[in-house]
């Protein structure tokens, strides 16, 4: 995968994650707080300065009241679909992470979570 793209990829869910912790009202201290991590961790994640190991991302899921997302790459599950259609390693992105969060935002998208 691209740099770049993985750069943008961590920017939009550190800045996801921020977004979601203000949403509910909480201090970078209250996550720390909920998921044992320290504060600095927590302001640094945000900030995008680094990945979290999958243990940090999913302690900062289940603060922030979010669901991480698998989908098996054949599954008939919308977001499968989309992933499939502009996200092939083999070829050249056809969407950005950003516009692909647009889509996500938009009023009428409804993931089908039964698929």
């Amino acid at each position: 995968m691209n740099e770049q793209v993985l750069e943008e990829a961590r920017l939009h869910i550190a800045g996801f994650f921020k977004q979601r912790r203000l949403e509910l009202k909480l201090t970078q201290q209250d996550v720390a707080d909920r998921t044992g991590l320290a504060r600095k961790t927590i302001n640094a994640f945000e900030r995008g300065l680094f990945w979290p190991v999958l243990k940090q991302y999913l302690q900062m899921c289940e603060a922030l009241y979010l669901f991480p997302m698998l989908v098996p790459f054949e599954s008939g599950h919308e977001f499968a679909r989309m992933m499939r259609d502009n996200w092939s390693a083999t070829q050249e992105k056809d969407m950005s992470i950003q516009e692909a969060l647009a889509l996500k935002n938009r009023k009428n998208f409804r993931p089908n979570i039964e698929n």
